[in-house]
């Protein structure tokens, strides 16, 4: 297992690789500043569509739904989160428990900022949250990333 060290290395060397030209192999880019876009409802799709593993790292109500429903499917389904983000999950995290879904919070004193997801083989990244804020979502297959952030999920609690 790597190190929480070696797994921020990795990351952030990951980060810079997708910040690259390797960017445009993508399967999709997806930006709130197309009008034609409705970030949440194609990530809604995308979690529906998922037949393994989903691991996110927090959810809104619609997300959170897709959670419990992949959950009583028969998914791998796990919601990972910072401490500090107890509070303003409360309702999404009574459903998830309620659904046997596993929650892992980051420990004390860490700070998770890993806007990711994992979707079977599918590596979701996401800017910004869904409401208010311009939103760029990439969609994109990469074992070796899925692997890094299987770590990272793996790490956290």
């Amino acid at each position: 297992m790597l190190t929480a060290v070696e797994v921020l290395d990795e990351a952030h060397r990951l980060e810079n690789e997708l910040q690259s030209d390797k960017l445009l192999e993508s399967d999709a880019l997806l930006t709130t500043e197309d009008e034609n876009c409705d970030a949440e409802t194609e990530v809604c799709t995308r979690l529906s569509q998922t037949r393994r593993r989903m691991w996110y790292e927090l959810s809104n109500k619609h997300i959170a739904k897709e959670l419990v429903d992949a959950k009583r499917r028969g998914l791998d389904v796990k919601i990972c989160l910072g401490k500090s983000m107890l509070y303003a999950a409360a309702d999404a995290l009574q459903e998830h428990v309620g659904a046997d879904v596993e929650v892992r919070v980051a420990e004390v004193g860490r700070k998770l900022h890993v806007n990711v997801a994992l979707l079977d083989e599918v590596v979701m990244l996401n800017m910004s949250a869904f409401e208010k804020n311009i939103e760029d979502i990439v969609f994109f297959r990469s074992l070796e990333v899925a692997r890094v952030y299987t770590n990272i999920f793996a790490a956290v609690g």
